[in-house]
């Protein structure tokens, strides 16, 4: 099973246009919602907070903290983690959320072209994770009471309960360049 996992990652690395940094999980966040896990890579390997980190199948969370050796990640089954999404056949944008680390949503308007099947991808905005990445697809589309927006209902396509390997995207935060290109704008007196 572990070649076969493996074998599936080393092909995911071959087609990624990314520099992508292979880890282990060395840890998880014991409770029934695990939140977080700890990576066999820290800053010694180049690693920095809020690099996006990916499997085989789909976007798993952000570093969140740098160690020498290791990095603790941030899942997308933490509450607190909102990734920037796209549907992307009607190029639809909106949040992923959840609320209680199991069921996935996002909201969009109700006039917006989305169906049972589309294919969730990360948008680029936010500045963590690149644009394109699977998230997941909907499962299912409810209208609610608000007359300006319906809910989709997520499935993910990682299963971040039983993911032993990883990549790190080797890529800073892009909200970090922007930072330094308005650092370096000259303000007139």
């Amino acid at each position: 099973a572990e070649n076969d996992r493996l074998r599936g990652m080393i092909g995911f690395s071959k087609v990624n246009p990314y520099e992508l940094i292979p880890v282990r999980v060395m840890a998880r966040d014991p409770s029934v919602d695990c939140k977080s896990i700890v990576i066999t890579a820290g800053g010694m390997k180049g690693i920095v907070p809020y690099m996006p980190v990916v499997g085989e199948k789909g976007i798993a969370g952000k570093v969140i903290l740098v160690m020498p050796h290791l990095s603790l990640v941030q899942l997308l089954t933490d509450p607190l983690n909102r990734v920037a999404i796209m549907t992307k056949r009607s190029r639809v944008v909106s949040i992923l959320e959840t609320a209680n680390s199991r069921d996935f949503f996002v909201h969009f308007r109700t006039y917006e072209d989305v169906a049972v099947g589309d294919t969730i991808i990360t948008s680029g905005l936010g500045g963590i994770y690149p644009k394109g990445f699977i998230v997941g697809s909907i499962h299912k589309v409810v209208d609610e009471r608000d007359p300006l927006f319906k809910k989709a209902i997520v499935k993910l396509a990682i299963d971040l309960a039983h993911q032993e390997e990883l990549f790190v995207i080797n890529q800073p935060p892009q909200w970090s360049a922007l930072r330094s290109e308005l650092d370096s704008l000259m303000v007139a007196p």
